[in-house]
């Protein structure tokens, strides 16, 4: 432990890298904890680097299958693990709360050896584990939990959690049902990186990557870490469909799809390698097609882009899809194939886009600004 952390307050954020999104949460909280107060010892703790290699490789790759391969069986496990809704531990979620804590043991060793003053959570491996500890009295932490998705599922649920932070009132809803008390629960909405709140402008960015400025730019996205739907293939109409608009291919880590797309040599698509700097790219466009992971919706309601949703996967992406077409910030397809038709009626109707431009920018909340708020306020 640094003398720092020795003198004062300290705070743990525990995610894990499953995906990109919850990663970007941590580090969204981190560097806004940061502005809040420079001298504050803030930890990121990836419990993947803290599980035994086996495990690791197929909690990640059994995810990355279940998501690509086996959607509809992914959704059906969803379905039947997001239950019961009532305080304590049911009877279906012991074992799993057994084996989770033999997993994490390095996790909880770590946590015991530094006993920070909070742990917050933007992963739902931890939290019961966590909790075990603090209830046997070994860990001296209090802890929080940080939901990444627009509606919560009951694998979130944990016992000994003295503050969750969901993304709106239905999800507040949910967790009482776990027999929380409504003052430990704030609506505080997704958060991100304090970038996406910072004013980009439009010219300075489509300079920057070297993109027209005489024609309207939409961005596809698959997944940063890996890519789900007929991205490839969508991308191949929406460019023979729509000549007139410029297409930005986010890649991700997708090597092949990288090289894929930059061999078909098309003169309306640049294909966009793993990058830091979407924030920039998001200024420069009016119209993005991706896959509703809870972070990524939330930047898109933080800049005001409208989305269009093709084939959710059944789940967390699906229920993100409902809430942002209810309100009128996005269109879910129930075919990928139906993409470059939606996307040329929305560019032939700039009204209609910026309606759902306007209802996205509404649906944005400071949730990182709000979170690291209380923090401060509890460390005090």
């Amino acid at each position: 432990m640094s003398a720092a952390a020795a003198n004062g307050p300290t705070v743990a954020i525990i995610t894990a890298s499953v995906g990109a999104g919850h990663n970007a949460a941590a580090n969204a909280l981190r560097t806004t904890l940061a502005g809040r107060d420079a001298d504050l010892p803030v930890d990121i703790i990836d419990t993947m680097d803290l599980v035994p290699r086996w495990f690791r490789t197929v909690y990640d790759d059994g995810y990355r299958l279940a998501v690509v391969r086996l959607p509809q069986l992914y959704g059906l496990g969803f379905r039947l693990t997001d239950r019961p809704h009532c305080p304590g531990l049911g009877l279906t979620e012991r074992p799993r709360v057994g084996f989770e804590r033999r997993m994490l043991r390095r996790l909880q060793a770590a946590l015991l050896d530094r006993q920070p003053d909070l742990i917050v959570h933007t992963h739902f491996l931890a939290p019961l584990a966590v909790g075990h500890l603090i209830g046997s009295g070994k860990l001296r932490s209090r802890q929080w939990t940080v939901i990444t998705d627009r509606k919560v599922h009951r694998i979130w649920h944990a016992e000994h959690v003295d503050r969750y932070f969901v993304a709106n009132a239905q999800s507040a809803e949910t967790v009482g049902r776990w027999g929380v008390e409504p003052g430990q629960i704030t609506v505080s909405g997704i958060p991100i990186h304090p970038k996406w709140s910072t004013p980009i402008d439009r010219p300075g960015g489509l300079a920057r990557w070297s993109l027209p400025g005489d024609r309207p730019i939409v961005l596809i996205s698959g997944g940063a870490t890996f890519t789900a739907g007929a991205v490839l293939r969508t991308t191949d109409r929406l460019a023979r469909t729509c000549p007139d608009a410029f297409f930005g291919l986010l890649c991700g880590t997708n090597g092949r799809l990288l090289r894929r797309i930059t061999a078909l040599n098309y003169p309306n698509v640049r294909a966009i390698p793993m990058t830091t700097r979407i924030d920039e790219l998001m200024a420069t466009c009016c119209l993005m097609v991706t896959k509703p992971g809870g972070i990524l919706t939330a930047e898109c309601a933080a800049m005001g882009v409208p989305m269009v949703l093709p084939r959710p996967v059944p789940g967390q992406e699906q229920r993100n899809a409902r809430f942002f077409a209810r309100r009128g910030a996005a269109i879910v397809l129930k075919r990928w194939g139906q993409t470059a038709g939606v996307v040329r009626d929305l560019l032939d109707d700039p009204p209609r886009l910026e309606r759902m431009a306007r209802a996205a920018r509404d649906l944005h909340t400071p949730a990182a600004q709000t979170i690291a708020d209380a923090v401060i306020d509890a460390l005090r």
